[in-house]
């Protein structure tokens, strides 16, 4: 689409009609339109219409095209929605007060808006401020920086029902999206990907469907991704997930995946937590995971993993917790496992492993919780296993060893 040169007919059209109208008519002497109010308090939010397709009544009428109209003034398309009917011409990004950018706090107020309307904000646990004339800052769930625009929004347990609309494309300079814990349905939107400050993301605990979009690919400041416990398209865990060179933790728990673990996920060097539990993963455990020097979390748990515990996560220095339960692990337990010095929960229950209780597991002296029930050990429990005050050696059904 074809630039429009910015006139000053045309910011005078805009800047003098009355914002808290619904329906406002306007010309500029060569067409004639009419600029709808897209929800109440959205004052720069305007949907164009023809004047011919436009009822006043409130019957029908063809949307056209929706723009933002911030407030310095700049203007900016909504994604896929640039097309004017003939005649109507509007300034759009490069229309601007030289300033850079192509969107601002206006922009991002009216994003807010069709976010709360989109996901039935007036029944939100918490609506605090929304719609209000307070800064948005002040808006439940939302920070914005020195400048007013919006940094973080984040919304959780909070009721929010319907679809991510994607209107929130418009909050450029966001770096947290957090909405976990709610009613949201739809799609993981494909618009994510071109925030491109986004470091978090969160959308676990909802009914989102469909696959995960590979124009998550381009969040490359992405430090947190968590989709868990949505009701994903079966599919295997993307590759291009080993692209995001600053993720610390990402979590997919409870997403459908299938396939194996691609070994790409061992690129992520910065990883501190890993949850793929509760899919369908099969295949081995890629030993490379004992590179990730910085995890502190390991949950693979409930999935259809074979093969050997690799011996090489004895490297994990710093691993708190690890989970490989209820899988069909074969084999021993690794006595490397001893080396994880800081080590507080061990779940190995429900596989298929065997062989003797290595005894270095009794020198992990921060362990707390111990699960080695459901499989086919024999020999007796280390000693030193004594003082973990949650395990299940009593199915187990081994003895202490005497030293």
């Amino acid at each position: 689409m074809a630039k429009a040169s910015c006139t000053q007919e045309w910011i005078e059209a805009f800047v003098y009609v009355d914002v808290n109208a619904r329906n406002i008519p306007i010309s500029n002497g060569r067409a004639e339109y009419t600029v709808r109010r897209i929800a109440l308090g959205a004052r720069h939010a305007f949907t164009v219409l023809t004047s011919n397709d436009f009822v006043d009544s409130g019957g029908g009428g063809s949307v056209s095209s929706e723009f933002f109209w911030p407030s310095n003034p700049r203007w900016q398309f909504l994604p896929g929605r640039d097309t004017l009917p003939p005649g109507i011409v509007l300034p759009t990004g490069e229309c601007s007060d030289g300033s850079g950018g192509d969107t601002d706090a206006g922009t991002d107020r009216a994003a807010l808006v069709a976010f709360y309307n989109t996901t039935g904000g007036a029944n939100w646990t918490n609506r605090t401020n929304w719609l209000s004339d307070a800064p948005v800052g002040q808006w439940h769930g939302v920070t914005t920086d020195a400048s007013g625009r919006v940094t973080e929004l984040d919304i959780e347990e909070n009721g929010l029902t319907g679809p991510i609309p994607p209107e929130l494309a418009m909050l450029s300079d966001l770096t947290h999206l957090s909405l976990w814990g709610n009613g949201l349905t739809g799609n993981i939107p494909a618009w994510v990907g071109p925030l491109s400050n986004l470091e978090v993301l969160w959308l676990a605990d909802n009914q989102l469907t469909g696959q995960i979009p590979a124009d998550l690919a381009r969040l490359t400041n992405l430090t947190h991704l968590n989709l868990s416990d949505n009701e994903l398209t079966e599919g295997p865990i993307p590759v291009w997930l080993g692209s995001l060179a600053n993720l610390e933790q990402l979590n997919l728990a409870s997403t459908s995946c299938t396939g194996t673990i691609p070994s790409e996920l061992t690129d992520l060097t910065n990883l501190t937590y890993l949850s793929l539990g509760n899919n369908q993963l099969d295949g081995t455990i890629p030993s490379q995971l004992g590179n990730l020097s910085n995890m502190g979390r390991l949950y693979l748990t409930s999935n259809q993993l074979t093969g050997p515990i690799p011996s090489e996560l004895g490297n994990l220095s710093n691993l708190e917790r690890l989970a490989l339960d209820t899988n069909q692990l074969e084999g021993a337990i690794p006595s490397q496992l001893g080396m994880l010095i800081g080590l507080e929960q061990l779940w190995l229950h429900n596989n298929r492993l065997t062989g003797n209780i290595p005894a270095e597991l009794g020198d992990l002296v921060n362990l707390t919780i111990i699960r080695l029930a459901g499989n086919q050990l024999t020999g007796c429990v280390p000693l030193g296993l004594q003082r973990v005050a949650e395990n299940d050696f009593d199915d187990l059904g081994l003895p202490f060893c005497s030293q």
